[in-house]
């Protein structure tokens, strides 16, 4: 996906306005004059919910989503020998009708075919842990301002957790309040200088303002994590605001190798190829990225009525 000077030459007077890092909060809007429509912005790395984070990111120690435990106990039975004394079931049976038997203990090495279950309660709903259940869930139901919320309870008993400088950082972004989450990433950052989640995240937000600046110190968080497609894809789409094409493509199709159930980045790397006049690879990235966000992403993950229109235009030419 080489990019030759001639068609350099021809788009370095275009304006590529990259999205806020977050979605949700501006999807790619349409470009005017016959211009592809911008890219979409890459996806917020989020405070880890599960034991097994998607990407290689080092990101806060994960927290046990449930609040309970369910133990199921069942051991092979044990024979035991007959005591010789038989029992007429009359006589251990209720004396009369209507009478209430209630409850009794069941011991699996007796009875094998009977099961039971154990619950063990291990946070309470006031807890930290519970809380940061319910700030996660709240995230992912998009619940924005309650995620937030929930978060600045947490940090004000706690202000150096990592986990909740992630998730403060994280809510404050998709509220809208950047600048707020500029200062909390940075903060975590001093905590936590490998947190290349947090890094991303905060480039994101600085690459409009500071874009040669974000490209820079994106690059050398590629240099100490170049298996990270969150990098790269973000890598990729401050690369094209600076004007560098050829580094765009190249990093959002790095990121396409290493997240190809992404459509995000195949569409982000059609519309770098758009731009750069390369309309025959820029269709098939196009239909690439239509046919994965049906696959992985429920028909929802970039905009697709504004990819059938493009499509449209890019084949009359």
């Amino acid at each position: 996906m080489f990019l030759n000077n001639k068609s350099l030459l021809k788009v370095s007077a275009l304006a590529l306005l990259c999205a806020p890092l977050y979605p949700g909060l501006g999807v790619a809007q349409e470009g005017v004059d016959g211009l592809p429509p911008q890219p979409a912005p890459v996806q917020v790395s989020l405070p880890e919910e599960v034991p097994t984070a998607p990407l290689d990111v080092v990101q806060p120690e994960p927290v046990v989503e449930q609040t309970a435990i369910i133990e199921e106990v069942q051991s092979k039975p044990v024979p035991v020998p007959h005591s010789g004394t038989y029992y007429d079931s009359a006589s251990i049976g209720p004396s009369e009708l209507g009478a209430s038997a209630g409850p009794r203990k069941v011991d699996p090495r007796y009875e094998p075919g009977s099961r039971f279950v154990v619950v063990k309660k291990n946070a309470s709903a006031s807890s930290r842990q519970a809380t940061i259940v319910a700030a996660q869930r709240a995230l992912k139901l998009q619940r924005y301002s309650s995620a937030l919320e929930l978060y600045e309870n947490l940090y004000k008993k706690n202000r150096k957790d990592k986990q909740v400088l992630m998730g403060l950082a994280v809510s404050q972004q998709y509220n809208g309040f950047n600048e707020s989450a500029i200062a909390t990433y940075e903060e975590l950052l001093k905590i936590d200088p490998r947190n290349s989640g947090a890094m991303v995240n905060l480039m994101g937000l600085l690459d409009k303002r500071q874009p040669e600046v974000a490209y820079r110190k994106l690059q050398e968080l590629w240099s100490k994590n170049g298996r990270n497609p969150a990098v790269a894809a973000q890598l990729g789409l401050v690369s094209a605001r600076v004007g560098n094409f050829e580094d765009a493509a190249r990093y959002l199709g790095v990121a396409t190798s290493l997240e190809p159930d992404n459509a995000l980045n195949y569409y982000n790397l059609a519309i770098v190829m758009d731009q750069a006049k390369s309309h025959d690879v820029a269709i098939e990235y196009y239909q690439k990225a239509l046919e994965v966000d049906v696959a992985y992403g429920g028909g929802k993950s970039i905009p697709r009525e504004q990819v059938y229109d493009r499509l449209a235009e890019l084949r009359r030419l």
